[in-house]
């Protein structure tokens, strides 16, 4: 056990062991009992300020008051375009604390994505940076809807966005302004008329079966799902992770996770919270201010994904800096070794999705290794996974590879404006595209996506297990197996991968090392080095895999491969194929 790691007094009215009862699981209520239990205590730091828990609830509590003020109620959508800073906690559990329903956008959203969430949204209220790195996002909004400024104070009156009735500008640069834009702290001067009682009664009617936070997912389809939760889900996973990676109130948290993901959410600012730690932000990930951060702060958690775990390490090779203060959350041995966190120790082991509000299965940072190498943990409390076949929807027995469902407390309400809007099979589960199976222990062991299973001689092969294999043997960077068609194979297991140098390590040494530990027809037939900034990432700095795909088609068509195999590629893609979008 960690040092610090806080053992929740589990609530006498919770049926899933938590410190609250099941009524009591929304996001404003589990807030207000932060500030009970830590009210002293340092709560945030950002660019050189601190928060103590009782200071954060006074800038909650003036915010809920401006929400009032500006006619947000039970239900109503408020836009948060805004990177890791105190306002948007601030923001985030004042639109929960008075009932309204916080739409988290990318920051990374292009203008267009930008006015499509806002409409299909149904936003009312939206408060947006004015800029984000260094694009003036309310400026170029402002010239896209000008009815906007055309009404006192933000009033406005766009029948392209007909629910639209208020923008709130947050001034991170201050050349980026547009002086007819409500400005932040005139936005929260008018909740000083306010009872200050109207919060806590808001609050309190406030049920874990409500409406909290819709956010949009993004990957490979091009208009994104709208993913509807209740309070429940949120409160529960902030419980769990914080549990789960053993933190505690000594313990100071870093993530690069961007707020606008559940996993941003939840480990950048509510487990740290629930359990009185500090939460270190940083509003845009940038990995040389992060070293920076991480050594002044003297972070002891750290949570990435490992492209951003990549970059910071290539940035402390640039200029070094003191990480032995981080103790637990690293994915890469590279970053491993600049740190305190102990040998056999990875992040965090576990599986979920948008729609179950992160992680529905975890492993314990105290498992054993091995366990930790071969499997995604057992179902939290509250969540239950069922593995079926895609065909015939049966229920598959321990070990047999099928298709992961989902149910339980924290899967989403549905999909907004979807139908049906929570498409559970017949067994009430959702099916996630996800293969895997459960082990005769209850653990699950995730085999990838479906679509992404390769068949190559009539066997299935998991791109993860080999790409999991590689991450352990940390010679590499990132890597990606995809499976290309193949005349004789059916699809030939073909490895992405970016060296740490020049003259880092050789294809054979690579097929050696994974014949030592994979049977082997799941070693890969061709090896192809990327640069790390050559593979394609969605918005979620996920490699973006069709893409992927169409450019490593385009390499091989252009490589020295069998006459028989480039032939089929041609037939198949044309000898035009593009080696980039």
């Amino acid at each position: 056990m960690r040092r610090g790691r806080v053992v929740f007094d589990v609530q006498p009215g919770s049926s899933i062991g938590l410190p609250l009862a099941d009524e009591d699981l929304t996001v404003g209520k589990s807030f207000a009992y932060c500030v009970e239990r830590f009210g002293p205590r340092r709560a945030l730091v950002f660019e050189g300020r601190s928060w103590t828990f009782d200071e954060l609830a006074a800038d909650v509590d003036q915010c809920a008051r401006a929400l009032i003020a500006a006619g947000v109620g039970k239900g109503t959508r408020v836009g948060v375009v805004l990177g890791t800073r105190p306002e948007f906690a601030a923001l985030a559990y004042a639109i929960a604390m008075v009932g309204g329903v916080c739409v988290l956008i990318s920051t990374f959203s292009t203008d267009e994505e930008l006015d499509w969430i806002v409409r299909h949204s149904d936003t009312a209220l939206l408060v947006t940076h004015s800029a984000v790195r260094s694009r003036p996002v309310a400026r170029d909004f402002v010239s896209r809807h000008p009815a906007i400024v055309e009404c006192e104070r933000g009033m406005i009156s766009d029948l392209a966005l007909p629910y639209l009735r208020r923008v709130v500008v947050v001034a991170n640069d201050d050349s980026a302004l547009d002086p007819r834009l409500e400005t932040w702290d005139t936005f929260l001067s008018a909740g000083n008329g306010i009872d200050p009682g109207l919060v806590p009664a808001r609050n309190a009617e406030v049920a874990p079966g409500d409406d909290a936070i819709l956010l949009y997912t993004s990957g490979s389809t091009s208009i994104p799902k709208a993913v509807l939760h209740a309070h429940r889900a949120p409160t529960i996973k902030g419980f769990r992770m914080a549990d789960c990676i053993a933190i505690g109130e000594d313990d100071r948290v870093w993530s690069s996770f961007p707020v606008f993901w559940t996993a941003g959410w939840v480990t950048a600012i509510a487990a740290p919270l629930l359990v009185g730690a500090c939460a270190v932000l940083q509003e845009f990930y940038e990995p040389h201010e992060a070293l920076a951060l991480i050594e002044r702060e003297r972070v002891t958690c750290v949570r990435q994904i490992i492209h951003d775990e990549m970059r910071l390490v290539a940035a402390h090779a640039e200029h070094p800096s003191d990480l032995s203060s981080v103790d637990v959350g690293v994915v890469t041995e590279a970053l491993r070794s600049l740190t305190s966190v102990p040998a056999g120790i990875t992040d965090l082991c576990g599986w979920g999705m948008t729609e179950t509000f992160t992680n529905a299965t975890m492993l314990p940072l105290d498992a054993p290794y091995e366990l930790r190498l071969a499997t995604m943990g057992r179902p939290v409390p509250g969540d239950r996974i069922r593995i079926r076949d895609r065909e015939t929807g049966a229920e598959m027995a321990a070990n047999e590879l099928g298709e992961i469902t989902v149910a339980g407390m924290t899967l989403m309400r549905g999909y907004y404006k979807a139908d049906p809007a929570l498409p559970t099979d017949a067994a009430g589960f959702l099916p996630t595209n996800d293969a895997g199976f459960m082990t005769p222990d209850g653990f699950l062991v995730f085999a990838g996506r479906l679509d992404r299973l390769i068949k190559t001689a009539g066997v299935n092969v998991s791109p993860v297990e080999i790409e999991e294999r590689l991450l352990d043997w940390g010679r590499l960077g990132t890597c990606a197996v995809v499976g290309v068609p193949h005349p004789t194979l059916g699809s030939a297991v073909v490895l992405c991968a970016a060296r740490r140098s020049a003259d880092d390590v050789s294809v054979d040494e690579i097929r050696s090392y994974l014949q030592s530990n994979l049977s082997t027809y799941k070693v890969p037939k061709r090896v192809i080095f990327y640069d790390e900034a050559e593979f394609p990432l969605t918005v979620n700095s996920k490699i973006h895999i069709p893409v992927l795909r169409e450019q490593l088609i385009a390499r091989l068509l252009e490589d020295d491969i069998d006459a028989d195999w480039k032939e089929q590629l041609r037939s198949e893609f044309g000898s035009g194929y593009r080696r980039s979008r």
